[in-house]
């Protein structure tokens, strides 16, 4: 029963892996930088040359957010029409498979509709790209009339800045600003190990396997973790290294009559790695991860004589997935807080004893894998 449920977890894990790879490669591809677009007007003068730089200045920032606005609107058209294109694309895919189950009238009405929709995308793309050009040949001419009005106030009046409020800002591929994820953050969690280990008993004198048991443990931990992200792109692509402590008291053993035992006590495991992924909205964060993780635990043998306890400590690899989510009423609160889920596998390396008191003669192995499941809360002080 058990082996099923590990083998399932495993199947999930690796599920969850592919999705998180393909939600952040188009994310990477198509996400734009997360700005506001807000007006900055200057106000009038008592000088009539500044005065007439200024009016050209403010025309120069209405024709900015106007084309900046258009640049979104193109860009949320474009992911539309890549949308639409990949269906588009799969369904036509599909009937080709079918070979000559499909009429040719299908599949020449697909390759059309694939071909328009196609078309549509690159058309949008053209069209953003053209508005990129517009708004970076609009924000130098702002900055050359900027500086006219510089040398201008030199001359005449103090010009103030009066900056146009309560304006409804523009997202970017679904997420508004950068409230909270760009940041050192701390945080604790709850954790659940499900941990199998196979110990492989060996003869010394033949090197032949003598005994073989599997046996697991899923008991509760706490941890504490720390990290920090930031977006290398000025996207919602972001990426960051991380470092995690858990603490738990793991007993797996295999079971004799009378008591004996063979097995580990795990005492804490922590991890080094890195995490990416991307905003999927404003508010929630997915990623996958990867680090080199050691596992603390008591190596322990009891047979009827003299017992042996072992302290070690092993490396392993650790991959996984997760998501934080940080809500919108919690927003109010001195620093940003999230929820946090995250599930991983590791593969630890081998722990031997060899030639116990407690079973002279033999040589063990204590082979290991764990999934983990763990819930917890990061806050972003800084």
């Amino acid at each position: 029963m058990f082996f099923n449920k590990f083998h399932r977890q495993q199947q999930l894990l690796l599920s969850g892996l592919i999705l998180c790879c393909a939600l952040i490669f188009p994310a990477h591809v198509l996400a734009q930088e997360n700005s506001y677009p807000i007006k900055q007007h200057y106000a009038s003068t008592n000088c009539p040359a500044c005065d007439k730089l200024v009016e050209q200045y403010n025309a120069i920032v209405d024709q900015l957010y106007a084309e900046e606005i258009n640049h979104y609107e193109l860009h949320i058209a474009r992911l539309a029409d890549h949308k639409q294109n990949s269906i588009d694309y799969g369904h036509l895919q599909y009937l080709l498979s079918l070979g000559s189950k499909a009429s040719a009238s299908e599949v020449e009405a697909a390759k059309r509709v694939e071909q328009e929709s196609a078309a549509d995308f690159h058309r949008h793309l053209d069209e953003e790209e053209a508005s990129e050009k517009a708004i970076e040949l609009l924000k130098a001419k702002l900055g050359r009339r900027g500086r006219e009005i510089q040398r201008c106030e030199k001359k005449c009046a103090p010009i103030t800045s009066n900056t146009s409020v309560n304006l409804t800002p523009v997202t970017t591929y679904g997420v508004t600003g950068t409230y909270g994820w760009q940041n050192v953050y701390v945080g604790v969690q709850l954790i659940e190990t499900w941990g199998r280990v196979t110990t492989i008993e060996t003869s010394r004198a033949t090197g032949e396997t003598t005994n073989r048991f599997t046996d697991s443990g899923d008991p509760l931990g706490v941890g504490i973790l720390a990290g920090y992200n930031f977006r290398p792109w000025n996207n919602n692509v972001q990426l960051g290294p991380f470092a995690s402590i858990n603490s738990l008291n793991q007993t797996i053993k295999h079971q004799f009559t009378g008591g004996n035992f063979i097995g580990t006590t795990t005492h804490w495991i922590g991890t080094l790695g890195v995490k990416a992924g991307a905003l999927a909205t404003q508010n929630i964060f997915i990623y996958g991860l990867g680090g080199i993780s050691w596992l603390n635990e008591d190596m322990r043998i009891n047979l009827g004589g003299p017992s042996t306890s072992n302290n070690t400590t092993v490396s392993g690899f650790t991959l996984g997935i997760g998501g934080e989510y940080q809500p919108t009423a919690w927003k109010q609160l001195k620093w940003p807080v999230s929820l946090a889920l995250q599930l991983q596998h590791t593969w630890w390396q081998n722990a031997n004893v060899n030639n116990p008191v407690s079973s002279p003669g033999f040589n063990y192995t204590f082979k290991r894998q764990d999934n983990t499941i763990g819930l917890g809360v990061n806050v972003y002080p800084f």
